[in-house]
């Protein structure tokens, strides 16, 4: 649990599975090794960035359905939430936190609360 950061193993398991077909492909598609481990590393890149670029504009998206005032109500730690909710609060948006957890050590959690205090969201 530690390693993973108060990632989720189902949300980690997922952003795997969905690598390994990304970048997998080219197995098939390439006969030199070489070149297919170039493309191994080129693919995993622009998988990154993807996700990245994926996040982002889910957060830009999601700020207007955080209102002044409101009390948002999150389950564990994810990193998209995460980013919507800091991209808000740097917006401006003034909102509190209820953050809920399943996990027995609540890791989810106590990851969530660092980041959102540090980013001045109470």
């Amino acid at each position: 649990s530690n390693m993973l950061g108060g990632r989720s193993h189902i949300a980690l398991a997922s952003g795997c599975e969905l690598f390994m077909k990304y970048i997998t492909r080219c197995f098939l598609e390439l006969p030199d090794f070489n070149v297919c481990i170039e493309q191994v590393i080129s693919r995993g890149q622009r998988f990154s960035d993807i996700s990245i670029a994926a996040r982002d504009r889910i957060a830009t998206a999601g700020r207007a359905f955080i209102r002044p005032g409101s009390t948002v109500l999150t389950h564990g730690w994810s990193s998209v939430v995460s980013s919507l909710l800091i991209h808000a609060a740097e917006q401006g948006t003034h909102f509190e936190i209820i953050i809920l957890e399943g996990r027995p050590d609540a890791s989810g959690a106590k990851a969530a609360a660092k980041v959102y205090s540090k980013a001045g969201i109470p």
